[in-house]
């Protein structure tokens, strides 16, 4: 967080952020327990400080690939970090259809890059979990188990409170509060319409980044 924060802003900033960060009540519980979000927080702030570095080489691309995939192997749900990577190869892309001449050079570069993350993706998720293959048919009636219980057909114990309310409002009031802090979860909608703005005044690249990278983890836990 200190690093992502003195990055995009400065340095005295970031020290404010790992000061309101400390006092996380969930930081504080994923690592009382050591559970797996203790690492997903680690490996998904990881990955978000990776693709905000402007060094787009083949070895940055690699290295993006295997936490993206130590991400999946954690839990099939940080897929949802995946077009996250997409954006950030398709920026210089989308950047080159300014310049005629280097259309066909910077979309070679693209697939080249694609296939590389995709295939580092790949790699260490079947290193990590061969029995995703060797036993397909568990690993499939899990996945029918977990989407069941993320869409509410299957209720279960620990999904059984959202049932009712009103999403975005609901997470608000009864669990960010509790799970970040209520001054972070009071502030956190006017910091974020600052940070919009900024990103559309100043067009730094990262701050997009930064903004998708929120938004991927925010919505899938607020429309519960």
């Amino acid at each position: 967080l200190f690093l992502i924060s003195k990055r995009i802003t400065s340095e005295k900033n970031a020290w404010i952020v790992v000061f309101l960060s400390i006092f996380s009540s969930g930081f504080i519980q994923f690592s009382h327990f050591g559970t797996f979000e203790m690492w997903t927080i680690f490996f998904s702030l990881l990955l978000c400080y990776l693709v905000i570095v402007p060094h787009r080489q083949y070895r940055h691309i690699v290295l993006i690939g295997l936490v993206t995939g130590i991400l999946i192997a954690i839990k099939i749900a940080n897929l949802v970090f995946f077009p996250l990577m997409l954006f950030l190869l398709l920026i210089p892309l989308v950047k080159s259809f300014l310049h005629k001449h280097a259309r066909i050079l910077t979309f070679r570069l693209f697939l080249q890059q694609l296939i590389l993350f995709c295939l580092m993706v790949g790699i260490v998720y079947t290193l990590t979990n061969p029995y995703v293959f060797l036993d397909s048919k568990e690993f499939l009636s899990s996945i029918t188990y977990e989407t069941q219980v993320a869409t509410g057909t299957l209720p279960v114990f620990y999904t059984q409170e959202f049932f009712g309310t009103i999403p975005v409002v609901y997470q608000i009031m009864h669990v960010f509060p509790f799970l970040l802090n209520p001054v972070l979860t009071l502030l956190s909608p006017f910091i974020f319409f600052c940070f919009l703005f900024s990103m559309i005044k100043t067009k730094k690249e990262e701050l997009g980044i930064i903004a998708i990278f929120f938004l991927i983890s925010f919505f899938p836990q607020a429309v519960l």
